[in-house]
């Protein structure tokens, strides 16, 4: 017989599936739910959920996706932000902009945040790794304006790259 708190319901979050029990707390999620639940995460440090998931994700998503699968997720996830802000700006003459935009730096962040503090040699295979799609993406958002203020950071996050795909460094945070 099943516990009542074991039982699980579905429910969606943005485009995305949640499994969560009848207690309120999460039990699965799509690749898509992760992302938002990451930049959720990112943008509201101080909300209390039942567990903070980032890190848990940044140590395990090799094991479900390859690292250049998981920048791709967050490109996307960036680029869907940037749409959803052009549709809507174009049918509300006054629209908070602030939301999509603090969305798009949560997933630079998350960028920031896996370069600076998850990463690993296996990023940066030439097959299934993430080195060129991030660079790629890094340097196309600062050629087009997107990261006004940000352009330090962004830059930095590009010379880490470089430093990771030349093997001048190895892992985000140094072995022992």
């Amino acid at each position: 017989q099943k516990n009542e708190s074991q039982a699980s319901v579905s429910k969606v979050y943005g485009d995305a599936d949640v499994q969560i029990d009848t207690d309120g707390n999460t039990i699965a999620m799509s690749a898509q739910a992760i992302v938002y639940r990451l930049i959720f995460e990112y943008n509201h440090p101080t909300v209390k959920l039942e567990r903070d998931i980032s890190d848990a994700v940044f140590t395990s998503f090799r094991c479900f996706w390859s690292p250049r699968e998981f920048a791709e997720m967050l490109i996307n996830s960036y680029e869907d932000e940037k749409a959803k802000e052009m549709r809507i700006s174009a049918h509300h003459s006054t629209y908070d902009a602030t939301k999509y935009k603090r969305s798009r730096a949560a997933i630079i962040g998350l960028i920031e945040k896996w370069l600076k503090e998850h990463w690993m040699p296996m990023d940066r295979d030439e097959t299934d790794g993430a080195v060129k799609t991030l660079d790629d993406f890094l340097r196309a958002i600062m050629c087009n304006g997107e990261v006004e203020g940000e352009e330090d950071r962004i830059n930095s996050l590009l010379e880490l790259l470089e430093e990771y795909e030349s093997g001048e460094k190895d892992y985000a945070i140094p072995r022992v």
